[in-house]
């Protein structure tokens, strides 16, 4: 291939887009779609700090209103339960699910 024959770029023409057609450049698609996102963001964003604005968190330890005492948090390894209620156990670790299961392995 000689020199005469060798194609040369020409930057100033390779720079400027290329799209013959009255659609969209990639580049327009692209800024409208970040900028819809963006103002989705933002939107919901105020949306949950306004929502969460309204509802102010009550102290550690209040009473509630319909008469039920909260437990104080412990770092006990055991249940505790409020006042006038009750636990039962409904399923150890372990026990068969249905009739027949073979003895429970932890391993397996």
């Amino acid at each position: 291939m000689d020199a005469s024959s060798k194609h040369h770029w020409n930057l100033e023409e390779d720079a400027s887009p290329c799209n013959p057609t009255d659609n969209p450049t990639f580049e327009s698609v692209l800024a409208a779609r970040l900028s819809r996102r963006l103002l989705t963001v933002v939107t919901t964003g105020l949306g949950v700090f306004y929502v969460g604005s309204l509802h102010r968190p009550r102290a550690a330890g209040a009473q509630s209103t319909d008469g039920f005492v909260p437990v104080v948090g412990l770092t006990a390894d055991k249940l505790i339960t409020p006042p006038g209620y009750a636990s039962t156990v409904l399923l150890r670790w372990g026990d068969p699910l249905v009739v027949g299961a073979p003895e429970f392995a932890p391993t397996t």
